[in-house]
């Protein structure tokens, strides 16, 4: 489904919308809220109007994966155990800001009614797993897991790589992943019919792979390129491989020997089609103040590179 700003309401409801009524007509995806949110990436689900707030119902309608904490306000800080629950939901979710996963946080003293559809108040605080509005349900290990190490950044993301992807990995939640090798590099590009390819440009702090990561992240959440995150497939006895129902992969590598491997140089930002190279750009040549501006600047690079690129003949590439 496509992401981003959309109308909710019917023809019959344009007359006497109050500007309230209109603005709670539109559903808001993270990528309508400012970069320092979508770095948190944690929405305040609420029922309240606030600038940075979003209904349940309009979080689950623009953001396909989700991650959503019920909590109360009240008690943080408290109780160890709940502070430390609370504290790894939020830092779980800094480390999925360039993933498929949004998170949402739901604080009872205002929206109890949306906790009581999932959980059992008195158990607060806890989290769910949702995909396209439906909680995915916690098999034995997960809770055992979570229950041994409460609040655990690492198990947390453990739980939901498993849960959304089927892979016991973090990095299979990523938009974007990192190659350093040149078989690994040909296996990201195998996955896909297209793939953009961000060869990150020399002595570079940092900034311009985040920037890469954020414009990719932009391209796959709003609907404009198709990449999907979907559990793994059995491809052979005692063998698993995460295969990605989508068109596009999303490769970031300043590796040297992997760059030669397909004659690339440091700078640049590529597409490949059943794994060669059709096009390619500089990399923003600016230095913007805001990386915010940096990230921008890239990913119109990114959308004038993917208009150039031919409309797949095989709707159906990459299915299993």
């Amino acid at each position: 489904a496509m992401l981003g700003w959309r109308f909710r309401a019917n023809s019959a409801l344009a007359f006497g919308l109050t500007m309230c009524d209109l603005l709670q007509a539109w559903a808001r995806s993270i990528l309508d809220f400012p970069q320092d949110i979508r770095r948190r990436n944690v929405l305040q689900v609420t029922r309240e109007v606030c600038d940075e707030c979003v209904t349940l119902e309009d979080f689950y309608a623009s953001n396909r994966l989700v991650f959503v904490l019920f909590f109360e306000r009240a008690l943080v800080g408290r109780q160890h155990y709940k502070q430390a629950i609370i504290e790894g939901f939020h830092e779980a979710c800094a480390d999925l800001r360039f993933s498929h996963i949004v998170c949402g946080a739901v604080d009872m003293v205002n929206d109890k009614e949306y906790a009581t559809r999932y959980i059992d108040p008195k158990t607060a605080p806890a989290h769910i797993a949702v995909r396209d509005g439906q909680p995915l349900a916690m098999q034995k290990h997960h809770v055992q897991q979570l229950m041994a190490k409460p609040g655990d950044k690492d198990t947390i993301l453990w739980h939901l790589a498993d849960l959304f992807a089927g892979d016991a990995s973090p990095s299979a939640l990523a938009v974007v992943a990192d190659s350093k090798d040149p078989a690994n590099f040909d296996r990201h590009l195998s996955r896909s019919e297209f793939a953009f390819v961000g060869a990150i440009p020399s002595g570079d702090s940092g900034s311009s792979a985040d920037a890469f990561r954020a414009a990719s992240r932009t391209l796959v959440l709003s609907g404009e390129l198709s990449k999907t995150l979907s559990p793994a497939q059995k491809t052979g006895k005692g063998s698993t491989d995460r295969r990605e129902y989508g068109a596009w992969s999303f490769v970031l590598t300043s590796v040297a020997k992997v760059l030669k491997s397909k004659e690339l140089a440091n700078g640049h930002v590529i597409v490949f089609v059943n794994g060669t190279k059709t096009a390619h750009a500089d990399w923003p040549a600016v230095k913007p103040r805001k990386q915010s501006e940096r990230e921008d600047a890239l990913l119109e690079v990114m959308r004038s590179l993917a208009a150039r690129v031919p409309v797949s003949k095989s709707p159906a590439f990459g299915a299993a």
